[in-house]
């Protein structure tokens, strides 16, 4: 697969049109050294501050959620604990946080409905 991936790399300067390759990874130390030459531009996007980690717990969690028609739920949340504890986390690290924190919510509503029959 790699090798086919070289050779399409290696390929698109003979196209006649204008082809723009974007590549994109969480973990560049762990990439090819002959993928990371094929790239002439790198750009660097750092982890997200406090402030951003904030901002993505209230988008991903926030104090009032739509569960069904007509029906929300309350969330009190410490963003600011959540935003502290999560120091080095990515925003798909803290979307995958919030994904389980839901998971969780219902789990255990689906519990406390099975214990009550």
């Amino acid at each position: 697969m790699k090798t086919e991936f070289f050779l399409q790399m290696d390929g698109l300067a003979s196209y006649d049109k204008f082809v723009l390759f974007m590549g994109a990874s969480n973990m560049p130390w762990e990439l090819d050294c002959a993928i990371v030459r094929r790239m002439e531009k790198r750009i660097l996007i750092s982890q997200p501050d406090a402030e951003s980690r904030t901002l993505l717990f209230k988008k991903f969690l926030p104090p009032c959620l739509d569960i069904a028609k007509n029906v929300k739920m309350q969330i009190n949340l410490n963003y600011e604990e959540l935003t502290k504890a999560t120091n080095g986390y990515s925003a798909a690290d803290i979307e995958l946080i919030c994904k389980e924190a839901k998971m969780n919510c219902i789990r255990q509503a689906f519990e406390a409905l099975e214990n009550s029959k």
